[in-house]
Order: C-alpha cells, then sequence, then structure tokens
C-alpha cells in the first residue's frame, strides 16, 4: 500500500485499501447503456476493478447478468468521457450497485486512477488541515 496510507486512522485506511487496489470515493455524472436504454446515475466510488453507482430502484435480475455499456464523466474534466463495459458484480445498497469493469481501455483505467490519486490527495490535505486547526 502506498505510504501516506500509514498516516490515516485505521477505519479510513481500511475502507480506501478494500478490494483490488486503492478506492476513492467520488460524485461524478455516469450514464449505464444497454442497447437503447439509458440509465442516467451518478458514481460514488471507483477502483482500478471497478466502481458503485448510485442509480436510485435496484437493478433488475437481466442487468445482473447483462454487460453494460459505462460512459464517466470525470469532475472538473468535462472534456474527458471514460468508457467500459461492465457487469454488475453485487447490489451494494437498495440504491447503489458495484459494477467491475469487464473491459477498459489503459487509457481510460490510467485516466481514472489519476482521479483517484487526485482525490485521495485532496482528501489528505483535508485531514491534514483540520488536524493543523484542532
Amino acid at each position: 500500500a502506498p505510504d501516506f496510507l500509514d498516516n490515516l486512522p485505521t477505519s479510513q485506511r481500511q475502507r480506501l485499501e478494500r478490494g483490488i487496489g486503492l478506492r476513492a470515493a467520488t460524485r461524478c455524472f455516469a450514464m449505464l447503456c444497454e442497447g437503447p436504454h439509458v440509465a442516467r446515475c451518478h458514481a460514488v466510488e471507483f477502483s482500478p476493478s471497478g466502481v458503485v453507482i448510485d442509480r436510485g430502484p435496484s437493478t433488475s435480475d437481466h442487468e445482473r447478468g447483462a454487460s453494460l455499456k459505462l460512459l464517466l464523466f470525470l469532475p472538473g474534466k468535462p472534456q474527458v468521457v471514460v468508457r467500459a463495459l461492465v457487469k454488475v458484480a453485487r447490489q451494494v445498497t437498495p440504491t447503489r450497485c458495484a459494477l467491475k469493469f469487464v473491459m477498459i481501455s489503459d487509457v481510460d483505467r490510467l485516466t481514472l486512477m489519476e482521479q483517484v490519486d487526485r482525490e485521495c490527495t485532496d482528501c489528505l490535505r483535508l485531514l491534514s488541515e483540520i488536524e493543523g486547526a484542532a
């Protein structure tokens, strides 16, 4: 794990290390497409292996087995659209589901990981500022 994780409280470190690789909380617009059907939703967390989306009603049985096209619109980068083929990995809450990447280009995966790095750096900077103010 990266060295900066050692400075985090245990609960936050475990949350970031969960699953395969580092995860970052986010809030970006996403679209899930299956043929002509499009669901507008928000990505709330992503990692090298997948993304958690908040899409309202739970996914249908048909969607759980289908490959879906995912478009992610990263915060602060309106010209960047990350595209991936995903499958539903699990239902996290009644409105959130985890999607695993089935196919994603190396460029798009790198773009996501740069975003994860920015999110974690911003989070650590805020924690340092809070700690300094206390």
